[in-house]
């Protein structure tokens, strides 16, 4: 597996269990989650959405959207149908910091991987998720 392919399977990993503490922090617990997804989507995402898709509430989602805006990495834009509706666009400049992000991340991954054997990095993948399966599972038995 290559480093990207790592980096996307740790991405999905940490997605999988939500409410994260993405209000101000970068990385992978902090807003890039959401730079991820808003640079898929052509037509943008409410804030709604948003929260929706990482388990967390639309007051921790305004929150993260006020300082990806200061920081000109998104744009909310009024739906042309319906005014009520805003848009959440990632901004070119958005796009070159999750580029940035992404490339030294894959040059971290990559580093970190360098000599370990793909069936020992399945196995770790497999008892991380395994991990993180029941941490999630705990989360929602407490309700947190």
């Amino acid at each position: 597996m290559t480093g990207e392919e790592y980096f996307e399977r740790i991405s999905e990993i940490l997605k999988k269990c939500g409410n994260a503490r993405f209000e101000h922090n970068e990385g992978f617990h902090g807003f890039v989650p959401v730079l991820f997804e808003l640079s898929k989507r052509n037509e943008g995402m409410t804030a709604g959405e948003i929260a929706n898709m990482f388990k967390v509430t639309t007051a921790r989602v305004a929150r993260m959207l006020n300082t990806l805006e200061e920081k000109k990495y998104i744009e909310r834009i009024k739906d042309n149908n319906d005014k009520r509706i805003i848009n959440v666009m990632i901004t070119d400049l958005g796009k070159k910091y999750l580029c940035d992000f992404k490339k030294q991340r894959l040059e971290d991954i990559s580093y970190a991987i360098d000599g370990i054997s793909d069936e020992n990095l399945d196995v770790f993948f497999h008892v991380t998720e395994k991990m993180l399966e029941r941490f999630c599972e705990l989360r929602r038995k407490n309700n947190v």
